[in-house]
């Protein structure tokens, strides 16, 4: 009785027997031809079978090259292409799934070698969408899915780029799900690149997230990152220890969402996780602190909601409260916010570890604008001393002249801050500069122009009054101003000579400051500053008084 036995078995026990001959070969020139042998020519010899997924004419052609060539099996399956391919990255690459069953059950240690690129075959598969193949490698017990390549990327990472293959992310997924959280050389896990995408968000976070935290080299971001840019952080509550993680700066997601202003994000975690306030960076900032040098106003309020007894405890590393942080970065908006609280007036005179309130570091950092918030409320103490003994205006006048320096300087002694004695025996001492020079004759230039041009427009209107002068022949009023019983028209004159007087006093004080020292000349461009600002101001007056009684002569 005949015994059917199916073809594909057969077959199957035909290859077996063909390939356990082939391992068996031995050649006598064997080292010679190993290292003689250029095997990256031969490549474009298989492609025909790679290209039609067969197996048996895989096989028909390693026995002809292992006949011709005098090379063992295993020094075939050992050569690799110029850019580092072996075999096995070729088979991947062309998709064929039968030809690396076949090679991965007889050849295992292919799984884990590497190109130039650093990619090994299940990079290759993955990066070529060839599904079949990432079924048939992830199937076997000994690949790694871990593996990285040049730029840190795992399988995992490249089936994130576009075009995105769920079915891949699906399988290398399940294949090892702690591969989510392996980062790459830039910092960021498979779970940072799939915030785009809600549907492999959900999946990816089904991984279990050990006390190690994320694998891989320190983080340069968090991988709630891309979530919050993106305002989608209530994804990331079905993995709650992910909040707990911390970028390469110490920083966790309530820092970042404080950074990005993204209220939503700053409520949510507040939520479920109010203890993150407290947190600080390695810089030492407190999540308030990062609104605060942001200027985010509702992101502080919301903070400052909590339940603290002293807003005066929140700290940084430098001893530095909220007030401290927006006056030195220049959030004018916030620190009129703060000063408009009376639960924060224990702020505004408070000194940091240096001894500097926040009028001190909104001076250093040459924030004009902050400067004349602060010094405007009667509550800021403008002559309070740091620890080196300086005011605020002490430290402006130490650095060299720029725009934003003589601006700060301007608002510091309109409002009335004085040196100290110390900080005046520094600045005599400090040697003059070109930069210095430069600057003061930038100022005494424009100073000049102005002045002048005020003063000849104050003239000019002096001599042609207006309304006209009386022209009849009535000898006591003739070549009289014809408004000169106006209130108006004396107000006008009373401004105009006011105008002419302070510009000339201007024009004055420029030309003496020429001859002065560096320091007394910048007092006299100050003081010239101010004449000038009064002279504008006046003239600014006498047209519209100018325009007021001429209109109501003209309608009667």
């Amino acid at each position: 009785m005949a015994i059917n036995i199916p073809v594909q078995i057969y077959a199957q026990e035909i290859l077996n027997e063909r390939l356990k001959s082939l391992k068996s070969k031995k050649f006598p020139n064997l080292h010679q031809s190993t290292n003689t042998t250029n095997f990256a020519f031969d490549f474009a010899f298989f492609h025909q079978a790679l290209a039609n997924d067969d197996v048996i004419g895989f096989v028909d052609m390693l026995e002809h090259m292992s006949t011709n060539k005098q090379l063992p099996l295993l020094t075939i399956f050992s050569q690799k292409s110029p850019s580092g391919n072996s075999l096995l990255h070729e088979v991947a690459s062309f998709g064929s799934t039968k030809i690396t069953k076949f090679i991965v059950d007889q050849f295992t240690f292919l799984l884990t070698k590497k190109n130039i690129l650093g990619d090994s075959a299940i990079h290759v598969a993955t990066k070529n969408k060839h599904l079949k193949v990432l079924e048939v490698v992830i199937n076997n017990s000994t690949v790694e899915l871990q593996m990285r390549n040049s730029i840190g990327n795992t399988a995992l990472h490249e089936a994130m780029f576009f075009p995105i293959c769920y079915e891949a992310i699906n399988l290398l997924f399940w294949g090892d799900p702690n591969v989510a959280y392996i980062l790459n050389e830039d910092g960021k896990s498979p779970l940072c690149l799939a915030t785009h995408d809600k549907q492999i968000v959900g999946l990816l976070l089904l991984a279990p997230y050990g006390i190690r935290g994320l694998i891989g080299r320190p983080r340069l971001e968090l991988p709630l990152y891309d979530a919050i840019r993106m305002k989608i952080l209530e994804v990331f509550s079905k993995n709650p220890l992910l909040f707990h993680v911390r970028d390469q700066k110490g920083k966790t997601p309530l820092h970042l969402v404080a950074a990005n202003n993204y209220i939503e994000g700053i409520q949510f975690i507040l939520t479920k996780f109010r203890e993150h306030v407290l947190v600080k960076s390695q810089k030492g900032d407190l999540p308030i602190h990062i609104s605060s040098k942001k200027g985010h106003i509702k992101a502080v309020e919301i903070f400052l909601e909590q339940q603290w007894h002293d807003p005066s405890k929140l700290l940084n590393n430098l001893g530095q409260n909220i007030m401290h942080v927006a006056a030195k970065h220049g959030q004018d908006k916030l620190v009129k916010n703060i000063l408009s609280n009376p639960r924060f007036e224990k702020l505004l005179n408070e000194r940091d570890k240096n001894g500097h309130t926040a009028l001190h570091l909104a001076s250093m950092n040459f924030h004009s604008n902050v400067v004349c918030t602060l010094t405007w409320d009667r509550r800021v103490n403008l002559n309070q001393l740091n620890k080196k003994g300086l005011t605020a205006s002490d430290i402006v006048r130490q650095n060299e002249w720029t725009t934003r320096q003589i601006l700060t300087d301007l608002a510091l002694t309109t409002a009335g801050t004085a040196m100290s004695i110390k900080g005046s025996k520094i600045l005599s001492r400090k040697p003059r500069t070109r930069s210095r020079y430069r600057m003061i004759k930038h100022w005494f230039d424009i100073l000049l122009m102005i002045s002048i041009l005020v003063a000849t427009v104050a003239f000019t209107a002096g001599l042609t009054v207006p309304g006209g002068l009386d022209n009849s022949s009535d000898d006591r009023t003739k070549g009289m101003a014809i408004l000169a019983n106006e209130w108006a028209f004396q107000a006008f004159v009373l401004c105009d000579t006011f105008a002419m007087f302070c510009s000339i006093m201007g024009v004055f004080i420029l030309i003496w400051s020429i001859i002065l020292e560096t320091e007394m000349a910048e007092s006299a461009i100050s003081f010239a500053v101010k004449l000038v600002g009064i002279a504008l101001l006046a003239m600014s007056l006498a047209f519209m008084l100018s325009y007021l009684f001429s209109s109501q002569h003209i309608l009667g």
